[in-house]
Formats: C-alpha cells, structure tokens, sequence
C-alpha cells in the first residue's frame, strides 16, 4: 500500500494506456477521453497530491473531456457537411447567358464558372446573350432559367424523377462526400492513437530504472532529494526525477 501511494502516478499511467488501447478498438473516443483523465491524475501524482485530490481531478479532466471536446469531434467524424449536393446547389444561383435561349432551342448559360445546357423556364421567353438569369430548376443536365427582375409565370408540369447526369467539369471544387470525411476523420484518429502509444512507451522507458548491484541511486525532484534507490528494478517519475549513481 505504501509503495501504491508513493507511485500513484504509475498506476494512473497503467489506466492510461489501457484505456488507450480500448480506444483503438472502439474509435468512439470516449476511452480516449477517459485516457486524458488518467493522464490528469499522472500530473496530479506527479506532484505527491493527496489520492482522493488525483481521484478529483482524473474524473473533472475526464468530465470535461467528454462534455466539451467530445461532442464536436464526434459530429466531425460521423457528420458529412452541411451543404446541397450535386446540381441542387445551383438552384438560386444567377448566372449569364452566352447563348440565346428560346423555347424550342436550348442555349448556354455560365454558372459557378461552368457553361451549362439551358432552357427558359418560360417557353415562351427569348433570352437573349449577356442577359443576368436566375436558375429555377434543373432537369437533366440542363438548367431551367428565367431572367432575374422579370415576373415568374406558372410553374409548368414537372416531368417523372429520373437519373440526374451530372454535366463534365461541373462542381470543380465541391468538398469529399461525407464518406471520404469520415474516412479523414478515422484516420486522423487513429495516428492520434499511434502517437499517444508512442509517448507511453517513451514513458515506460524513462520510468524504468536499473540500479548496478553494490550501487544507489539519488532520486532528486524539482531539485530536491527525493529518495534512494536500491540495487535492481526501480521506478521513478518520468522527466521529473533526476537519478544520479
């Protein structure tokens, strides 16, 4: 029990990385949290506080951890981005027409940078080139438009759902789907991971201390003596202790 309450930070550390390793097989974040925490208490521990005072501030950075960095990194990771996708995100859009447009022939009109196939929401209308339009609808691979300022006329019957073709070089510079997102995001987690694993093997190595046989070890913290260290296995705090032989 003494030898517990003198190295609580190791304990906290152990709970540590294993909590570590849970995360890397349930990727929801919350043992990674729950890792933060621990970690909390290896600061704590570090600092000879009182076990119920560790206890205290593992749950706080634990609870913190879980109801304020949490919540937004899960919605990154499960949420795609909030946005239209597709020929949708044209609809209200305005462009310029490069080509007449008539009724009974389609012409061109630029949107968002892209020439796209157009027909006059009005079939009775002549639009004509160099005319500012507002796209109303999109059928196909052609934008239905109708020039801004003027009345809209009644709505004309909508045709059945179909496939929608999406026209070449259309939405250059849309964001990844919410597929490749989160497939970002889990990435991104999982070298988190690797990384933490890494800096609690580093720890390991430098907690460990081998002490020569017919040799002692001076333990200074902050300065200050702190113990002696006996020949064989020994366990000091990592980058606080100084082991002098």
């Amino acid at each position: 029990m003494d030898w517990l309450n003198d190295h609580a930070w190791a304990a906290w550390l152990g709970l540590a990385a294993m909590f570590g390793v849970a995360e890397m097989f349930s990727l929801d974040l919350i043992f990674l949290m729950l890792a933060v925490g621990a970690m909390g208490g290896v600061v704590a521990g570090a600092f000879d506080a009182p076990l119920a005072l560790q206890v205290l501030v593992a749950l706080g950075t634990s609870l913190a951890t879980l109801t304020l960095l949490r919540p937004p990194l899960v919605a990154r990771l499960h949420g795609g981005p909030d946005l239209r996708l597709g020929t949708g995100k044209l609809i209200g859009t305005q462009g310029v027409v490069t080509a007449q447009i008539t009724g009974t022939e389609s012409g061109r009109v630029r949107l968002a940078g892209d020439v796209w196939s157009a027909a006059p929401y009005d079939e009775h209308l002549v639009i004509e080139p160099g005319q500012t339009v507002e796209v109303l609808e999109i059928r196909g691979a052609t934008a239905y438009v109708h020039p801004t300022g003027d009345p809209l006329p009644p709505a004309p019957p909508v045709p059945p759902a179909g496939p929608t073709p999406r026209p070449i070089s259309a939405f250059p510079g849309s964001p990844p789907r919410p597929s490749t997102r989160r497939s970002t995001m889990g990435l991104a987690i999982l070298i988190l991971l690797a990384l933490i694993f890494l800096f609690v093997l580093t720890v390991l190595a430098k907690t460990i201390r081998i002490v020569p046989q017919a040799r002692a070890g001076i333990v200074e913290r902050f300065g200050k003596y702190r113990t002696t260290l006996d020949p064989g296995l020994n366990v000091v705090v990592p980058f606080i202790d100084k082991v002098r032989y």
